[in-house]
Order: C-alpha cells, then structure tokens, then sequence
C-alpha cells in the first residue's frame, strides 16, 4: 500500500487522467481504434424510409423509357400544368384529383432531370392529399416523383413527411435533400396498391418537419399478386412477375418494423394492464378520501358536543363559585 502511496501523486478527485477512456474502450486488442461504421449510400437512405416492401429508389428524373403505354393510367404533374409528350403514356396531366395545399415553381435547371425536366419545376406542398376515384377495382403501382426546389442549400432535416397509401404508412421521413440534395430527382417506384369496391386511391403527404412536397404521381396498372408466388423477402417483377429478391436495406426494414410492431402490441397490453391497475388505485384512494372526509365531519361534531359541554360545566361552575362568594361575603359583612 505504500508503494501505490507513493506511487500516485496529487488531487484525489482530480480525473484528468481518465480523459479519453472511451476511444481506449472502443480500441481494438491490437491498439487500432475501431473504424467507424461507413455511412449509407443515397441508395440505401431513400430505402430505409421505405416500409413496405417492393418498391424501388432511382436518383435521378424520368425517361421515356420508363413511360410504357401498356400499363398507364394516368400522370399527375403536381403543382403544374400539362406536359405534351410523344406517347399517350408521356402526356402527364395539369394538377387535380388533390385537396388542400399550394403550388411552388422554379426557374432553377433541374440536375439529371431525365427528359421530362419541367416536372421537377413545380410542386404542391402544404397539408395536402390526393384522391383519384373512378378506378376499377384491382391491383395498381404508384410511383411518386419528388425533388427539393425550395431548400436547395439544405440543410439536411429542414424538410421531412410521412406519406400514407390508403391510410397506411408507405414513406417515414422522406427527407428529399438528405438523398439527392436540391434540385435534382427522387423517384420511388412500384409502390403496389389494391384498389377495393370503392374505386378510389387516397394518398396523404403528413409533414414532421417543414411542410411535404410531391412533383409527379404516375397510376400505373399491375399485375395480380398470385398468393403462392410472393415468398417473405422478395416482390414480383413490374414488368414480367418474376421473383425479385428485395434489397438488403428493404429487408432489414421489414424485420426491424415487425420486431417494432411485436413490441408496441407488448407495451399496449402493459399499458392496459398498468391503466387498469392505475384505475384500481385511484378508486381505493377515492374512496378512501370519501371515509377520511367522512370521519372528519363526525369528529368535528363530537368536537362541538365536547365543546358544548364543557360551556355548561364551565357555567355551572361559575355560578357555584359565585353563590360561594355571596354567601362569604354575607357571612363576613352582616347587614
């Protein structure tokens, strides 16, 4: 114990020396700090905003190769008017089917804009929501075309939404910035819906920061999903049905929302379990309060009564007393 006395000098509660300790913990056994993990492609972001499985990122604007005449519906140029193309399935129409919101523009050049550039120049934002009706029932893709036309300097998580299909959320936190910067195409492709007996397909844009924007929304039919072809991890091909493994970061996605999913029905049923154990209480303290408010009127009358009486002994004695005082001084000063 001497030694390590001597050995150690100075304040005791100086802990300088301690500076650091957390790069040597996370040092690997031959001495070289951990590498730090990469960050993720742009690819790989604009996929883990992805929920659903199936649909595809493309980083950049639209092709004539990607309008295809066989399987079009119809093609939004939100916050715009039309665009005349050479096919049927390029003429992409003026604003409608939308509630709520307003319209931007921009004169700005649109990077990688594909050959439709003018659709990545307008845009609705706001709160806002599309509902395209008068649709057969069946199955169809939505691609939805974004681009960041009013922050162009960021910075990243200026602008973030939710974006709900049929009331299910299908985008979480979609920050178009973050994945391509400003002025420059986002494209999430074959996003797949089932249109039922009502004939409609409602889109909702919920901002989490800063308000959401949407450039272009395409309709496109689908193919029916045969119930024994979709396998856990992979989607059908938009073009030929063929099996599509989906990717590594879509995967991961789906497990961690199922994992999240099992535990919010875990924690509900806790909660439920602690808000009736929560009400039991409070009905035992209620009624407890109840008793106690009840014990403190009967004592406080009792207090009165005890109080009532001794006045009266009190009084009974004075006259006593006062009778005694009579008499001696009768006694003593004879008339």
């Amino acid at each position: 114990m001497e030694g390590e006395e001597e050995r150690f000098q100075g304040d005791p509660m100086d802990f300088s020396c301690t500076t650091g300790w957390e790069k040597g913990a996370c040092a690997s056994p031959d001495g070289d700090a951990a590498a730090p993990e990469p960050a993720p492609s742009p690819q790989e972001a604009a996929e883990s905003m992805i929920l659903v499985p199936g649909p595809r990122v493309v980083l950049s604007g639209l092709t004539r190769g990607d309008c295809r005449a066989d399987d079009f519906v119809m093609f939004i140029n939100a916050g715009g008017s039309v665009i005349e193309g050479g096919e049927p399935s390029s003429r992409f129409s003026s604003d409608s089917f939308f509630e709520g919101g307003d319209v931007i523009e921009t004169s700005e050049v649109i990077i990688e804009g594909g050959d439709y550039p003018s659709l990545y120049c307008s845009a609705r934002y706001g709160n806002f929501s599309y509902k395209f009706d008068g649709l057969a029932p069946g199955d169809y893709f939505l691609d939805l075309h974004f681009a960041e036309i009013v922050n162009t300097y960021g910075p990243k998580g200026t602008r973030a939404f939710d974006v709900l299909l049929q009331e299910e959320k299908i985008l979480s936190e979609l920050d178009v910035y973050a994945v391509v910067g400003g002025n420059k195409p986002l494209q999430v492709l074959d996003i797949r819906v089932t249109v039922e007996s009502d004939c409609t397909i409602v889109i909702n844009f919920k901002g989490v920061r800063g308000s959401p924007m949407v450039c272009g929304i395409c309709v496109r039919k689908a193919v029916a999903l045969a119930a024994n072809l979709v396998t856990e991890g992979s989607a059908l091909c938009k073009r030929c049905s063929a099996h599509v493994r989906n990717s590594p970061i879509q995967t991961r996605t789906s497990k961690l929302i199922s994992k999240y999913e099992k535990q919010i029905e875990e924690l509900t049923s806790q909660c439920n379990m602690k808000s009736d154990e929560c009400y039991m209480a409070w009905s035992l303290v209620e009624s407890t309060n109840q008793e106690l408010e009840r014990l403190k009127i009967e004592l406080h009358q009792k207090l009165v009564q005890s109080d009532n009486n001794g006045m009266d002994q009190a009084i009974r004695l004075i006259n006593l007393l006062t009778s005694t005082f009579i008499d001696i001084l009768i006694n003593v000063c004879p008339s």
